[in-house]
């Protein structure tokens, strides 16, 4: 039986109203203090309750009435304090109910029966790697030679671990949220959402309403039934983080990919839990990480995170407002690649944020990944550029023990240089010419 492939026209919520640290809590601070005795102390001393820590960098997560919190900042015994901040994820994923994905023929052609979207068997048979935007940074299968495995950990929303394009590519990872849960992105949805994605996506009994009309005239037709419950799905964000990670095994197939959920169904996080999740992944020898999201302002706490994380390539989206950026963090750090977006003609996207905080850039507009269930999407955003970024990344490290510093300036030297009126940073990757200049 032929698995149905169902493509998702997933476009970028960028007028979407931004939440700031002061709608979070003012009831939680995050301090530095030299010992969890002393932590212990101050939170018997003000009334305050110690909610949780990262010993390796001397945080503590706490939280009280505003009164309080505001007697423990001025202790001496406190280093340093900083509110816990809100992250959002840089791009929102939208069903429209009505809408049917009109696909560019340049992208239908990848599907028009010249062989599986996805072959678990032969992977570099797959019609996915085919598609123009790895064509672009010239990434071809046969580039591919399975190396040593390396660790790449996501900061997202999650993952499908039993997508046909992950299945045995993925570790355990860890639930930030909720640490009695797993990573699996399906557990976000009520069940009947989820059994509808997993029957569609071919993983049980068919779904003959689904109708998928793949050629270059026409369009893919998503089940009218699927988009209604899916647009009113709780989370507009539900799928990011398989996307981001099936892009990443693209390019490299014998990677490992830690997924850290850190992101809620909102596309939300909190600084002290980013920091956290960086903190786990450098501890599990990750060697990659990368960072769909995008802070207004400095975190102390991530920053050291970021150090905290010696040997790892850090992998940044710079946003997706149509801005000029000087500044956006984490990518803005010393030792992070600060990511921009670049369409098929080597052009800014229409989305991509621009400036001094890019270092380089790589397509992110029209690229085909997994979605939750089994299924297939195609969508935008420097999130996708950052997967790649990674995804070379993890490439390059499979073939040679590269220290950080050397990876980032080999990768940087690399580039094809973009003639744009925009600063989309060095030029745009390219990994044919990140291999061969590997001795």
């Amino acid at each position: 039986m032929r698995t149905p492939v169902i493509i998702f026209l997933l476009v970028l919520a960028l007028l979407m109203p931004t939440l700031g640290p002061a709608e979070h809590s003012a009831r939680q601070a995050i301090i530095k203090v030299r010992s969890e005795a002393a932590a212990k102390d101050m939170a018997d001393q003000y009334d305050i309750s110690l909610v949780d820590s990262i010993p390796e960098l001397s945080r503590y997560l706490v939280t009280g009435g505003p009164g309080d919190l505001a007697k423990l900042r001025k202790d001496g015994r406190v280093l340093s304090t900083e509110d816990n901040a809100l992250v959002e994820i840089s791009e929102t994923a939208m069903l429209n109910e009505s809408t049917v994905a009109l696909l560019d023929p340049s992208t239908v052609a990848l599907l028009d029966g010249q062989g599986k979207l996805w072959d678990y068997q032969h992977p570099g048979d797959s019609s996915m790697l085919r598609q123009p935007a790895l064509q672009k940074i010239q990434f071809t299968p046969w580039n591919v030679v399975y190396g040593d495995s390396v660790t790449v950990a996501v900061i997202d929303t999650g993952v499908d671990p039993l997508h046909e394009m992950l299945l045995g590519s993925t570790l355990p990872g860890k639930n930030f949220i909720d640490e009695r849960r797993n990573t699996d992105e399906l557990m976000d949805l009520d069940p009947q959402t989820a059994a509808l994605l997993l029957e569609a996506g071919g993983r049980t009994t068919l779904n003959g309403t689904v109708v998928s009309v793949l050629n270059p005239s026409t369009v893919a037709l998503l089940d009218s039934a699927l988009a209604k419950l899916l647009n009113g799905r709780p989370s507009l964000y539900f799928g990011h983080g398989t996307m981001v990670s099936s892009l990443i095994h693209a390019l490299a197939p014998s990677a490992r990919i830690l997924p850290l959920k850190v992101f809620d169904m909102w596309g939300r996080a909190t600084s002290f839990r980013i920091a956290k999740a960086v903190v786990f992944a450098a501890t599990n020898g990750a060697r990659v990480l990368n960072m769909s999201f995008s802070l207004d302002t400095q975190s102390p706490l991530v920053q050291d995170a970021l150090t905290y994380a010696k040997n790892t390539v850090l992998v940044a989206s710079i946003g997706n407002d149509n801005s000029k950026v000087d500044k956006n963090y984490p990518a803005s750090y010393g030792k992070v690649l600060g990511i921009a977006a670049t369409d098929l003609n080597d052009r800014k996207t229409a989305f991509s944020n621009y400036g001094p905080v890019a270092d380089v850039s790589a397509p992110g507009e029209g690229l085909i990944s997994a979605y939750p269930g089994g299924l297939y999407a195609v969508w935008s955003g420097t999130s996708a550029a950052s997967a790649l970024v990674s995804g070379e990344s993890a490439l390059l490290l499979s073939r040679k023990d590269w220290k950080s510093d050397e990876l980032i300036k080999r990768l940087i030297d690399s580039v094809d240089p973009l003639h744009d009126r925009y600063d989309l940073g060095k030029g745009r990757i390219n990994l044919k010419s990140a291999l061969d200049k590997i001795k």
